[in-house]
């Protein structure tokens, strides 16, 4: 079975095909696949709520996922299945798949393909950008974006397109080092599977980041305006890597005419950057000052809001006090690197969640760190959620 750049009305209600974006339509905005944080679908439904139009489960690879079956990272989620975005766009959802020729690939398409619906799953996602130090010894992710593994992604391709029926993108990066391109893999997969990609996400930083100055590379937007010359403009190209604001969104639509945005870290513990994107682009913008204080206490509490609906049943898992802890790390991070603001002692990643709360001693140091929010809000909220 081949995808189909038209299949059913999915992808072609978020792009128009074959044509560059236009410069008063504003682009798709993406929520990148991030893991394990985007297998919890609270948080992909948080996001949707604020404007993002596609989410992910993070990657996984087929001979996991065939294993997997019976795990909660596949039960019905039908809530985000029926979403909408504040300007009533559809909200899609999809799996990323990391895989190398001579995995299952076969099975877990089909697995995916016959189950898409009751698992909510609308397209495919395949992943060769990924640099973890696990990953890139398999020949797996970014480690085929070495050239001389090219072959191996345009494999992965076919395979998938032969399998599957749902629409199928990719991801890469500019390249497996930072003097590389994404021309030459661009022109093979357009010259071979054009009409049955629908989106290619590019991330602007390279695999192999050493000695490379990031700061460099989120300001450098030449990878965007390569893959869409690349694809002769076909194939909508998403923009993705370091983007963390308004304006990061804007340098990039000025330079490079991409149909759309990924935003991941970004994003976390500051949902309303969707909505200030989406405001953003028909001039209603939103003052960067202290204004900044009310939309993250709206997202924090949308936050709550959506995990005490999927406090029933075997949904639970998604808010214990390890996920909810996880979660609320943050919304901690983004309040104060929002004010240029060290983290205060004791709040570092690995200190945070190595930590062991009680329900008391977390809302205690919400409390003290969130004085806005009174001590009876957060009651209600953890009371409601059943945290003992």
């Amino acid at each position: 079975m081949m995808a189909s750049f038209s299949h059913a009305d999915f992808p072609s209600r978020l792009f128009h095909p074959h044509s560059p974006r236009q410069k008063d339509k504003p682009p798709v905005l993406f929520f990148a696949p991030l893991e394990p944080i985007t297998a919890n679908p609270i948080i992909r439904e948080l996001m949707g709520n604020f404007g993002a139009q596609v989410l992910f489960r993070p990657k996984i690879l087929p001979q996991h996922l065939l294993k997997a079956k019976k795990w909660q990272f596949w039960q019905k989620i039908p809530r985000i299945r029926t979403m909408q975005t504040p300007n009533q766009s559809r909200v899609f959802d999809g799996i990323q798949i990391i895989a190398r020729p001579g995995d299952p690939l076969k099975p877990a398409l089909e697995f995916i393909t016959h189950n898409a619906k009751s698992l909510g799953i609308q397209f495919i996602d395949l992943n060769f950008c990924c640099p973890g130090y696990k990953v890139l010894p398999q020949k797996r992710g970014g480690e085929l974006l070495n050239p001389i593994h090219h072959d191996l992604i345009l494999k992965v391709i076919e395979t998938s397109l032969k399998f599957t029926d749902l629409p199928i993108s990719i991801k890469i990066r500019k390249g497996y080092t930072i003097q590389d391109s994404p021309k030459p893999l661009l022109k093979a997969i357009f010259k071979q599977f054009s009409d049955n990609i629908s989106w290619i996400t590019v991330n602007r930083a390279p695999v192999k980041m050493g000695g490379v100055n990031l700061e460099n590379i989120i300001h450098d937007n030449t990878s965007f305006l390569k893959a869409i010359e690349s694809v002769d403009q076909t194939i909508p190209i998403i923009a993705n890597g370091g983007i963390r604001s308004e304006s990061d969104i804007q340098e990039i639509l000025a330079e490079a005419p991409v149909q759309g945005i990924m935003i991941g870290r970004g994003a976390l513990g500051n949902p309303h950057i969707f909505t200030t994107c989406s405001q953003a682009q028909t001039e209603k913008r939103i003052a960067e000052s202290d204004e900044i204080i009310s939309p993250f206490f709206v997202g924090l509490s949308h936050f709550f809001e959506i995990a005490q609906k999927y406090n029933k049943g075997n949904k639970g898992r998604w808010i214990t006090m390890g996920e909810l802890k996880r979660q609320l790390f943050y919304f901690l991070k983004y309040y104060y690197e929002s004010r240029h603001q060290p983290h205060p002692t004791g709040l570092g990643f690995n200190k945070w969640n190595h930590s062991h709360f009680t329900s008391e001693e977390l809302i205690s140091i919400l409390q003290k760190h969130f004085s806005q929010i009174s001590g009876s809000q957060w009651n209600d909220w953890f009371r409601n959620l059943n945290l003992e």
